[in-house]
């Protein structure tokens, strides 16, 4: 088990990164793969679902399609989309990597 805190924002780098070495070519072992995670935020603590991931690696920043707008924002007005937790704002996230 590894564990490293980064920058929401470079999310997108890191799994395509991991992606690309993992050999994975259809959606089926892209989505093992993010079974592989416990993400939570850095500050607050509040754990990101796999499909928050999905989404900060789809439309977060510096992604494929980064800047989109993004509906359904929290009360504090903030999305994981956005490259912030969407409970406290923080930008940085704590990333548990489950070794095979």
């Amino acid at each position: 088990m590894t564990e490293v805190i980064i920058p929401m924002n470079t999310w997108g780098n890191c799994f395509t990164e991991l992606v690309r070495s993992s050999k994975a070519t259809n959606t089926s072992e892209i989505d093992a793969l993010y079974g592989r995670f416990k993400a939570s935020c850095a500050k607050c603590g509040v754990p990101f679902t796999q499909e928050a991931l999905s989404q900060l690696y789809l439309f977060g920043p510096g992604s494929m399609f980064g800047g989109v707008a993004v509906a359904g924002a929290s009360r504090e007005g903030t999305d994981i989309r956005e490259g912030r937790c969407p409970n406290c704002g923080h930008s940085e996230m704590r990333i548990i990597k489950q070794d095979p």
